[in-house]
């Protein structure tokens, strides 16, 4: 027992050097870049979602100019889905926030300042348009998740992150109730050295193709 005990740990650490080295996982997916920078990058140091790296990878080859983006909660991300769809307004409760991704962003997207007192989860519905994703990831998750149905377009999805938060478990029996299925993407994410929990809610025939 002792010897397969010292066995094991020779593999984890040769498992932890593998993805600590240069070319290894945890430097390819960006993880130490945007630690050293303080904001969510990729190895190469482009803008990325603070979300599970698992929900990175699966959208990245989904999300095509065709889409429309509305985004509760604004920052890199802004850039990473602007890169990719279409449109994107996104819609941030911090006014100083706001005004620093407002002189970042391309010009497809919209940064909308919003306080949260003033009927922050119904900004989607404000707009008068409608989107083919929502993204899920900004202050009072449970309300503007449960305000974005109405905005969906036919085959629309929502993007939620921190899904496994027990204070989120309300609202996602809701959008379970309305038929979404939820596929969860849990694994790494930047910033944090924890576990992250992103999740697609989608129903047939949606706009990326599940």
């Amino acid at each position: 027992m002792a010897r397969l005990l010292r066995i094991t740990k020779v593999f984890r650490l040769i498992g932890l050097r593998r993805l600590t080295r240069q070319g290894g996982a945890l430097h390819s997916l960006g993880w130490f870049t945007t630690q050293d920078r303080g904001a969510a990058c990729d190895g190469n140091g482009n803008p990325i979602p603070w979300i599970s790296y698992p929900a990175i990878s699966f959208l990245d080859g989904r999300v095509n100019p065709a889409l429309e983006v509305f985004e509760f909660g604004s920052g890199n991300s802004t850039i990473w889905w602007a890169s990719r769809a279409g449109r994107v307004i996104s819609c941030e409760h911090d006014s100083g926030w706001a005004e620093r991704v407002r002189r970042r962003v391309p010009a497809n997207v919209e940064v909308l300042s919003v306080p949260l007192d003033d009927g922050y989860p119904l900004t989607i519905g404000r707009t008068g348009r409608s989107f083919d994703i929502a993204v899920i990831d900004g202050r009072m998750r449970v309300a503007s998740a449960l305000a974005s149905l109405e905005s969906l377009k036919p085959g629309g999805v929502l993007i939620w992150d921190d899904t496994d938060r027990e204070r989120y478990q309300e609202g996602i029996q809701k959008l379970l109730a309305a038929e979404f299925r939820k596929l969860d993407f849990v694994g790494l994410s930047p910033i944090t050295a924890t576990l992250k929990q992103t999740s697609v809610f989608y129903k047939d025939e949606n706009c990326l193709g599940i």
